[in-house]
């Protein structure tokens, strides 16, 4: 019905610029080669109702400009948790709508009743991030195991400044998702907390990553 992928992934955070620059430089984590493929910096825009009904069912809905002239609405859903080597699988789904009536599209309806949200309930903004990524991949391997390298900057709704991390996540999709092990990239995955001291993020999305952040700054 609408546009859908699904990537597997382990995401990794930086204690500080320095080590996720060094993180970022090196091409040949655990023998494989990979290379630079692009790099852009784009807004996104966190919606949610006053009840946080989509990040209680542990999904998490946003919108993003584009060249045309609406906005790209994506919705994202986690299939699984990060434990141990086990990837977080999460789903996405997106489609063009109309800025000004982003709640009464079909696109949002739908999700809406899928979730079982109340359509009365209103869509407000909960958080703004912008994302300047440095995107890698493995050269020469049948099966791409993808490297974003993320500065991450958290915003409340009145586009304050929160705060700032360096995140990583190494990933797979759709194609390569049933045909690499979780411990293939599990391993990538500790090269990384070994050798530059990354933790696996605790939180299951840059959307309750930047709540949380935004309870800490509210101080509530």
């Amino acid at each position: 019905m609408y546009n859908q992928s699904y990537e597997g992934e382990v995401v990794l955070e930086f204690k500080d610029y320095n080590t996720f620059k060094l993180a970022k430089e090196d091409n040949l984590p655990q023998g494989l080669k990979i290379k630079r493929d692009y790099e852009y910096n784009r807004p996104s825009v966190y919606l949610d109702t006053e009840d946080f009904d989509f990040l209680k069912q542990n999904a998490s809905l946003l919108i993003r400009p584009t060249n045309e002239k609406k906005v790209g609405a994506i919705i994202k859903y986690a299939h699984s948790s990060i434990v141990k080597e086990k990837l977080l699988v999460r789903s996405e789904q997106s489609d063009l709508v109309e800025l000004r009536s982003i709640k009464e599209s079909e696109f949002i309806t739908y999700h809406f009743q899928l979730l079982n949200i109340d359509l009365s309930k209103v869509l407000m903004t909960k958080l703004i991030i912008t994302q300047n990524r440095y995107h890698k991949s493995t050269i020469n391997l049948e099966n791409k195991i993808h490297f974003s390298f993320d500065k991450v900057n958290y915003f409340n709704s009145n586009n304050q400044h929160i705060s700032t991390s360096y995140i990583m996540e190494i990933e797979v999709t759709d194609k390569e998702l049933t045909k690499l092990s979780n411990s293939q990239v599990g391993e990538l995955a500790s090269y990384y907390t070994e050798k530059y001291g990354a933790e696996k993020l605790k939180l299951s999305s840059k959307y309750s990553k930047g709540l949380n952040l935004l309870k800490e700054y509210q101080q509530i």
